[in-house]
């Protein structure tokens, strides 16, 4: 396998170290604290996030309630991710719990693909995460728990699961069915079509495989070996995107934090339209406050 010198110098810059995701199917969700695609969120009891003591007012803070659209229908849990469990070096939180909304019955999953990377629902900018505000019937919701609001979970008793697991038939939802996470680490390399390899390489990509081949074949050869060499697909938290269409991005500003890619394995049921892939990009600064109120939602299929 022969890969052109700019490309292998490209790589060699831009490589990252990523955390590499397992799904696997779980028919009996019995776990609220897990990290999971789809089925049963964490919800807390309708008591106090905070004790008085440690209120701004000296008085408790109340639960939010569950998400839900402005009709009132729930949203549905599309990605829980507790830190905790990862147990890997990284740049991520190590601890606390992640959640992702999307409304359950909207063909393009709460994403707006008619504004760029500068504002709009895809992101849900005006989303406060730390008051847990509410948004229109097509935001993606974000909530982020500290480990101080979690519970230790007691496996003997099943009526610690807040909230539903269930969808109905007329449900558009990428994942369905509970699918419980491992994590391993992974070094990736980004793709040729990707904002971190034209950074790597100051220019476009494409350009420079067409200069360094010198017929169709060749050009072939080598964007297959290049393709080889990437390790975007599958899911993953950080590390380089995967693409089916092209980057939507126009710089390095917001990087990856969560891929969920189409997957059909065994008894898993993850599918976004036409086997697409799923992208949560975020700040690198919001990475570092484990601000999560801003992350960039985009997917494309086939």
């Amino acid at each position: 396998m022969f890969i052109p010198i700019e490309f292998q110098k490209a790589f060699e810059q831009s490589q990252q170290s990523a955390i590499r995701i397992h799904a696997k199917y779980q028919p009996n969700d019995t776990n609220p604290l897990a990290s999971k695609f789809g089925g049963t969120p964490f919800w807390p009891d309708n008591s106090p996030e905070k004790s008085p003591e440690n209120s701004a007012e000296g008085t408790p803070q109340k639960t939010p309630d569950k998400p839900v659209d402005s009709t009132g229908r729930p949203l549905y849990l599309l990605a829980q991710i507790n830190f905790a469990e990862i147990n890997l070096p990284s740049a991520l939180p190590k601890d606390g719990l992640l959640q992702i909304f999307i409304p359950m019955y909207d063909p393009y999953y709460g994403a707006n693909f008619d504004e760029d990377e500068d504002g709009g629902d895809n992101k849900n900018s005006a989303d406060d995460i730390n008051n847990h505000a509410r948004n229109d019937a097509q935001a993606v919701r974000y909530y982020y728990w500290e480990a101080s609001q979690l519970p230790t979970l007691d496996t003997t008793n099943p009526s610690t699961i807040k909230g539903e697991g269930e969808i109905d038939n007329e449900a558009l939802v990428p994942v369905f069915g509970a699918h419980y996470l491992t994590f391993e680490s992974a070094i990736d390399y980004p793709n040729i079509d990707t904002i971190e390899l034209a950074a790597a390489m100051q220019t476009n990509p494409f350009n420079v495989l067409e200069d360094v081949t010198v017929s169709d074949k060749e050009a072939e050869q080598f964007y297959d070996a290049i393709q080889r060499t990437a390790t975007a697909e599958g899911h993953k938290l950080l590390g380089a995107p995967y693409f089916t269409q092209t980057d939507p991005r126009t710089d390095t500003s917001y990087q990856l934090l969560l891929q969920i890619d189409t997957d059909m394995d065994g008894d898993n049921d993850i599918m976004w339209g036409d086997n697409g892939v799923g992208h949560f990009f975020i700040r690198p600064d919001d990475l570092r406050n484990k601000n999560f109120a801003s992350l960039w939602f985009h997917w494309d299929c086939h």
